[in-house]
């Protein structure tokens, strides 16, 4: 509550909440403001006994969890400082409840945390991946299985490849959205400091692909929640066909609490999906549970440039004027001082914006993303900050500081480097300009990211191996049943059926008293291991209706360094 005008004026209250515009309401005083004193501050409710004001109304307790209570600007401890209470107990806030994990994966939580154990072959924050049984690739990268034989290596920042084993250079990120595996191509950066009151960010990017590029793309965002190589215009893929992001990963920037400034260039890929709903950088909070929401976001959405914020009362948000796409490079520079926030775009107009509130400080922790966010799930982020896409084509020359009288400086610890990211390319650079798909597959590049697309009836990494009717791909696929084993023949197939079982897709049971084997195919039985390092008696009859064969055999292990062993033919 605010005094407004002379003595005997009126007060103002203004009430945010959930990052909503402030809500105002005016109070008329027939004495001065300044002859109001307060008591004691209670939260929850008031004691038993104790008599309130009569136009209060009826008081009914709070039921419910608080954290982060500040007055004047001031963070009270709420435990260390409070005076007193009653039948107060620790939160803890049942986010399980709301089912967050996917694809069968059971949710747990405490007081601080929540995580989602996945099934096998599920990953990620909400089980929301698939993952790869075995993983072939190097450096690190993210393994992805393109179907049930075949994977795609998502490359680490630095790297490229079907297995991301060659190194590459990149002086201009170009970022490839959001992939179709669900993963977004992002740079992260070290925390920008001292950006809690004022902050000016300045940059240039190119679109790829108007369209899209335009919607609803993030730029860049700050907030909570390989081999040393030189970066100067990194190139983002957006989002692959397997839900995976192209992304950069910086230190988080420091002192970034109350001023910054930031100065990007940017290039579009693809005008068509680049527009949409695209985030260009991050940083903030994580904004779930007992976890704040303080951000910085930077995006595009619907063609226009969209710059946000959020203090912890509230969001502001500017929104350019629709970007010039005949120019191939746009740039922008943005600011924040304390609660104001300006933007600038091209040769447009700056434009401003206060933040609602009255909370000064921008509190941050997480890294620095650019292009993207490591596993990019938009409800994982706070709200306000939520674009659908990663972004998609190059952004360089991104620079940052945090203070008026300081030289612009790239983020990063070393300055410029970041501490991870996937799939990211070198600005105009074609990784598959190195790769040669055999048998008519076609080439597909997401960021460094690369793999072949095989025409039907070929498989593997370069499309060089015949795919046989045994393949789980197959179309239409075998007909052995009960855990038969398919065996591709010339002509067709046969079947191995498991014992027990027999026919020539192993489709009838059968009970065996006295077991016959057959050379001409895989026909064998096994049995539990037996000690017989000492002393070896075997007996039985048999009835042999070849030559040569094996009856027994037993060995430490089955290869071909098999150790010590007993065979009889």
């Amino acid at each position: 509550m605010l005094p407004v005008g002379s003595p005997g004026g009126y007060c103002m209250i203004e009430m945010s909440a959930d990052g909503n515009p402030p809500v105002q309401h005016r109070l008329s005083l027939s004495y001065q403001a300044s002859q109001i004193t307060f008591g004691s501050i209670f939260l929850g409710n008031v004691p038993v006994h104790a008599e309130v004001h009569r136009c209060a109304g009826q008081i009914h307790g709070y039921k419910g969890c608080v954290r982060d209570f500040q007055v004047n600007n001031k963070e009270l401890f709420i435990i260390d400082e409070a005076l007193g209470g009653r039948n107060v107990e620790n939160c803890n806030v049942p986010i399980c409840d709301y089912n967050p994990c996917r694809n069968g994966g059971t949710c747990t939580s405490d007081a601080e945390n929540w995580f989602c154990e996945c099934p096998k072959l599920y990953s990620g924050k909400l089980c929301q991946f698939m993952a790869c049984d075995e993983n072939p690739c190097g450096n690190g990268a993210t393994c992805f299985p393109k179907s049930k034989q075949d994977t795609v290596c998502l490359c680490p920042y630095g790297r490229s490849g079907i297995l991301c084993k060659d190194a590459i250079n990149i002086s201009q990120p170009s970022f490839s959205g959001t992939d179709v595996f669900g993963y977004t191509s992002f740079l992260a950066y070290s925390t920008i400091p001292n950006i809690t009151f004022y902050y000016e960010f300045r940059l240039k990017f190119q679109l790829v692909n108007h369209h899209s590029a335009l919607k609803d793309n993030l730029i860049f965002f700050t907030g909570q929640k390989g081999q040393a190589i030189n970066i100067s215009q990194p190139s983002f893929s957006g989002t692959d066909v397997f839900g995976y992001t192209s992304f950069l990963a910086y230190s988080t920037i420091p002192n970034i609490t109350f001023y910054y400034e930031f100065r990007l260039k940017f290039q579009l890929v693809n005008h068509h999906s680049a527009l949409k709903d695209n985030l260009i950088f991050f940083t903030g909070q994580k904004g779930q549970g007992l976890n704040g929401d303080d951000f910085l976001v930077l995006g595009l959405r619907n063609g226009k440039v969209v710059y946000s914020y959020n203090l912890g009362s509230g969001t502001a948000s500017i929104i350019s004027k629709p970007l010039d796409l005949t120019r191939s490079i746009h740039v922008i520079h943005l600011g924040r001082s304390l609660q104001k926030g300006w933007l600038k775009v091209d040769d447009q107009k700056n434009r401003t914006v206060t933040s609602p509130g009255g909370l000064v400080g921008l509190n941050v922790f997480s890294q620095f993303y650019l292009g993207g966010y490591h596993e990019y799930t938009p409800e994982l982020l706070p709200k306000g900050s939520r674009f659908k896409n990663s972004f998609q084509g190059c952004v360089f020359d991104v620079q940052v500081r945090t203070n008026k009288n300081q030289e612009f400086k790239s983020p990063g610890t070393p300055e410029g480097h970041p501490n991870a990211g996937r799939s990211v390319g070198q600005c105009k650079d074609s990784p598959c300009s190195l790769i040669k798909c055999r048998n008519g597959g076609k080439c597909i590049e997401s960021g460094s990211t690369v793999y072949c697309d095989c025409l039907t009836g070929w498989k593997g990494a370069f499309c060089t191996e015949t795919m046989s009717i045994c393949d789980p791909e197959h179309d239409p696929p075998h007909l052995c049943k009960q855990g038969g084993t398919c065996v591709p023949l010339p002509n067709g197939y046969t079947c191995h059926c498991p014992l027990g079982t027999t026919g020539t897709y192993c489709e009838r049971a059968v009970s065996i008293s006295d077991p016959s084997f057959r050379s001409n195919e895989s026909s064998w039985m096994s049995f539990a291991p037996f000690y017989i390092r000492h002393k070896t008696h075997i007996k039985l009859q048999f009835q042999p209706l070849s030559p040569d064969g094996i009856l027994f055999y037993a060995a430490q292990r089955l290869s071909t360094q098999s150790g010590k062993q007993s065979p009889v033919r």
